[in-house]
């Protein structure tokens, strides 16, 4: 029974994305830059304004009236003009999603701007032939208009793109990993409003227990996400919250509206909190881990020895974990870049000739040096080494590798700022997914139920 509970408790954690990630090196410096040179008041003012633009063309759409659907397409042409409207953010949106994730391929803005008009017009055009044949309101127009959408950005993209595509190198390779995060995206547009449709149809006994299938296609698109978009290690809280979050927080802020039954509300409230609690969990054994470290690397003193790396204590010299943390990153790349200047010296020195006959040098090129390093020492960038010199009367050079005690507590220096930094890294990873998380559950859920 327990190696049930621990099989299953470990699937549970391989299925948590946001244990599985965390910053880059780049990123975690780049963060303490901002978070020393920006203000509190423009970082607020950047939290009120960045929602601004969205809520200005939510307001939009919604303030252009609607007749009843009973009266048919002739008496709800706002209608089509309210689709055209969204239909042409969205597809500006996703053009520009191009525009940024591609930006050694060329699209000026006023083309993409253009591009979105007569796509989301066409667009419109076709969902108007549809209710005009078919009927209005037409049943599930979002997934029926979807390909054809699809299909015009793909022409307008190609159109653009195709030439310069095969003209520029590794560009193909970027344009299919944004497509993989477009096709996620789509592919969200074809789950939940069946789901929702479904969900509509059942008795208040049924939605409780359907309720409980939207937790299960959240945790499995996140996982087709995390899985998709690797090559957005960075970016991943951003594209899983922003896409498989707010797809789940409208469609349960559309079932607890329509369901009349206290409990599935109350069921999917729960499930909400429990997930949260879960995450909170997760991130406070991080931090006490954290905490840890950070007194041994405070305690630490400064060694005398110069082949020591990474020893200088930081405890001094950090105010807060970001420093520390770029602290050590930084001490780290220059040990790394140290140690290989050394190993490159050390190899080259073997390509001396070993007898006693005067010849001119062998020219060897860095990289061959680098290859060999990693070949007959793949473990050298992380030790510090001393080498002596073998006597003159050997017939051949032979070097003694020994890892001295100051070395060795070097390496248990650098084994602490290792662990340290990657802890810091994932614990930023997990607190950016969980600060997104919360706004995306908390403020959706209260604007579409007011």
């Amino acid at each position: 029974m327990r190696a049930q509970w621990n099989r299953l408790v470990q699937l549970w954690g391989s299925a948590q994305v946001e244990l599985h990630g965390k910053y880059s090196t780049d990123r975690v410096l780049k963060l303490t830059q901002y978070a020393r040179e920006t203000s509190y008041l423009r970082a607020f003012a950047v939290i009120l304004v960045t929602p601004l633009p969205c809520l200005v063309v939510t307001v939009l759409a919604d303030v252009l009236p609607l007749a009843d659907p009973s009266e048919g397409v002739a008496a709800n042409k706002m209608f089509f003009v309210r689709d055209h409207l969204i239909t042409f953010v969205l597809t500006f949106i996703c053009i520009n999603q191009f525009r940024v994730s591609l930006p050694i391929l060329p699209y000026p803005i006023w083309r993409a701007f253009y591009h979105a008009v007569w796509i989301s017009g066409l667009c419109a055009g076709v969902l108007y032939g549809l209710s005009r044949s078919f009927g209005f309101p037409f049943p599930f127009s979002l997934m029926v208009v979807t390909p054809p959408w699809v299909t015009l950005i793909s022409i307008s993209l190609a159109f653009e793109w195709v030439k310069k595509i095969r003209e520029t190198p590794g560009a193909q390779n970027m344009v299919i990993n944004v497509l993989k995060v477009w096709m996620c995206q789509v592919v969200l547009e074809f789950i939940y409003p069946p789901y929702y449709y479904i969900f509509t149809t059942l008795s208040d006994r049924a939605q409780t227990a359907f309720a409980l299938f939207l937790p299960v296609i959240k945790l499995a698109m996140r996982n087709v996400f995390a899985r998709t978009v690797v090559h957005l290690s960075d970016e991943m809280p951003e594209v899983i919250v922003f896409n498989v979050e707010v797809f789940n927080a409208l469609f349960v802020s559309y079932c607890m509206q329509n369901s009349p039954s206290f409990w599935t509300t109350l069921e999917l409230m729960l499930i909400d909190i429990g997930m949260i609690i879960l995450s909170v969990r997760d991130m406070e054994k991080i931090r006490i881990g954290l905490k840890d470290l950070e007194q041994r690397i405070d305690e630490r003193k400064l060694g005398s020895d110069c082949n020591s790396i990474g020893n200088a204590s930081v405890g001094n010299q950090a105010s807060s974990t970001l420093e520390r943390t770029k602290i050590l990153l930084e001490q780290g790349m220059k040990s790394r870049a140290k140690t290989s200047s050394l190993e490159l010296v050390r190899v080259a020195s073997h390509e001396e000739p070993a007898t006693g006959l005067t010849r001119p040098r062998k020219k060897v090129g860095v990289m061959s040096l680098v290859t060999k390093v990693r070949n007959a020492h793949p473990t050298a960038k992380h030790t510090a080494i001393r080498v002596h010199p073998a006597a003159e009367s050997s017939s051949k050079s032979i070097t003694a590798v020994h890892v001295t005690g100051a070395a060795e507590n070097a390496m248990k220096n650098v084994s602490v700022n290792v662990r340290y930094t990657r802890k810091v890294q994932r614990l930023l990873y997990l607190a950016e997914f969980l600060l997104l998380l919360n706004y995306v559950e908390i403020v959706i859920p209260l604007v579409f139920c007011t």
